[in-house]
This record gives C-alpha cells, sequence and structure tokens, in this order.
C-alpha cells in the first residue's frame, strides 16, 4: 500500500482524479480517498495536523514494515529562478520552531531536482520585511516526517512539493494549485510506484558495531526517546553521504555517562557534525 499525505482538498483533488481515488466512507475523523494500491488522507493545514493523519494512516493501514508514504502539496521559494510549477525532491527538513532537521534517505534514482525546506507554524510573507530566505518552506513537512519515522525507515518516506509562490500565496487559487499538482503527478506517481516495491529497506543500514555505537552514544548522553530517534536519522544520513560513522562517534563511547543537561549540549554538536560539516 502505497499512502498518501495531503494538506488541503485542492491538492488531494489530482490524486483523486488521476488515481481513481474513492471517498472511504467509513472514516470520519479525515478525508480518506483510496483503491487497491493508493489510499489519500487530506490532514489539514499545519504540522500538527499532518502529524495526526500521517500517525492515523499509518496505525491503520501499514500492512508491513516495507510500505511506503508520500507527503505532497505545495510550497512557497525563496528562489526566483526556479518557477512555480516545479516538483522538488525534500533532501532536508528543518523545522523552524525547534531547529531540528530531519534527512530522507536519498538512495533512488529520480528524475526530480532536490532542494531543502524549512516548516513554518505560521504563513510566511518576506515581501517588504527583511527576512532574507531562499530555500523552501511549508507548513506539514517536520511534523509528517517525525511520525512517519516512528512507523517507517527513512529510505520508505519521501516529501515531494511543488512550488506554487514566491512568499505571495495570497495570489494563489485553489484552482491554481490543483492545476500545478495536476501537471506534475504523472512522473511522480510513476516513480513512486517503481520504487514502493523495492526490497533496499529490507537491507540493514547498519552494521551490528555501528548498532552498537549508537547504544553506548544514546545511554552515556542519557538521550530521550525522541533524541534517539534523531540520532538514527543523523547516523544515516552521514553514512549515505559517505561519512564514517564510527569516526563521527568516537568521541562519545569512551566517556563516563553524563548530565542529561550535558547530554544535550553534546549532542547538538553531534548535530552541527552532520548538518554543518
Amino acid at each position: 500500500m502505497i499512502l498518501v499525505t495531503v494538506a488541503m482538498q485542492c491538492e488531494a483533488k489530482p490524486f483523486i482524479r488521476h488515481l481513481g481515488l474513492k471517498k472511504v466512507h467509513d472514516i470520519n475523523v479525515f478525508p480518506v480517498y483510496a483503491n487497491e494500491r493508493w489510499k489519500l488522507i487530506v490532514s489539514g493545514v499545519g504540522k500538527i495536523r499532518s502529524a495526526a493523519a500521517a500517525t492515523f494512516l499509518l496505525t491503520r493501514d501499514l500492512g508491513n514494515s516495507h510500505g511506503f508514504v508520500l507527503n505532497a502539496g505545495v510550497c512557497g521559494s525563496g528562489d526566483t529562478k526556479t518557477p512555480a510549477g516545479t516538483p522538488i525532491l525534500i533532501n532536508k527538513i528543518t523545522d523552524h520552531d525547534t531547529g531540528r532537521s530531519y534527512f530522507p534517505d536519498m538512495v533512488w534514482a529520480h528524475p526530480f531536482a532536490e532542494g531543502s525546506l524549512e516548516t513554518w507554524s505560521r504563513v510566511l510573507k518576506v515581501i517588504g520585511s527583511s527576512h532574507q530566505i531562499d530555500h523552501l518552506v511549508d507548513m506539514e513537512a517536520s511534523g509528517f516526517f517525525e511520525a512517519a519515522s516512528r512507523f517507517l525507515t527513512p529510505d520508505r518516506i519521501a516529501v515531494i512539493k511543488v512550488i506554487s509562490d514566491h512568499f505571495d500565496s495570497s495570489r494563489v487559487t485553489a484552482g491554481e494549485v490543483s492545476m500545478l499538482i495536476e501537471r506534475c503527478l504523472p512522473p511522480v506517481a510513476g516513480w513512486v510506484e517503481s520504487i514502493s516495491g523495492s526490497t533496499f529497506g529490507k537491507r540493514p543500514v547498519f552494521r551490528r558495531s555501528e548498532e552498537q555505537y549508537m547504544l553506548k552514544v544514546s545511554n552515556n548522553l542519557r538521550l530521550t526517546c525522541t533524541m534517539v530517534l534523531e540520532l538514527k536519522s543523523l547516523a544515516r544520513y552521514h553514512k549515505l553521504s559517505g561519512g564514517n560513522l564510527e569516526d563521527l562517534l568516537a568521541p562519545y563511547i569512551s566517556m563516563e555517562p553524563v548530565s542529561r543537561k550535558e547530554g544535550k549540549i553534546r549532542f547538538a554538536h553531534i548535530r552541527k557534525k552532520v548538518v554543518n560539516p
């Protein structure tokens, strides 16, 4: 089963038409549409709603550990050289409120441009302001990805956003959003279909020694459950980017366990080494 989350009904309409999805009438919590292969949920705007919808869908419909989930929709872009209507496969998601970053595994060949995305809790308008932002901005992806990563490994999670505007979303109508997504949908749906049945996810990303390193570091730094999940995400990104995971974690292996406050500081050092090497 391929699961899809979108924020708005106008983002859902192209999927419904293209894939021949039908309304699921026995679910009232969220609007849900499905066929034998695909299931789509409309979350509503915002990262909390997106996380809730992803959790709802994955809890109900994830038949096995090799399912696939996609967050799709529109986003704003500070890069005026990239036109509206361009689909972007997201390789890094940063939550503006927390500063936490997430890294979908970029292990699949694909035909899309790649980009980093920042999730805000409000609509961002930079015209006439002091903001200088050259990346993509949305309101859902960080909540979606954090929720989805509790069920699936990062290679089974994807975020694809279509640029709708350059921080002037008030001029974009619902009909225009549907049109922009509809134009991109054939390659997006085809790509997801081609990789969703892949067996890549059956191969472990980490060696046994690397798993032991992460466990030791987690214990020494007294990481919370959320921080342990983030450590694994950072470790995947570091390793798949060609880095040596044991070299990264070696300084934190032999140390005596530290206080939780000190552990957060040292964990921030690890994050910085990976995100800003």
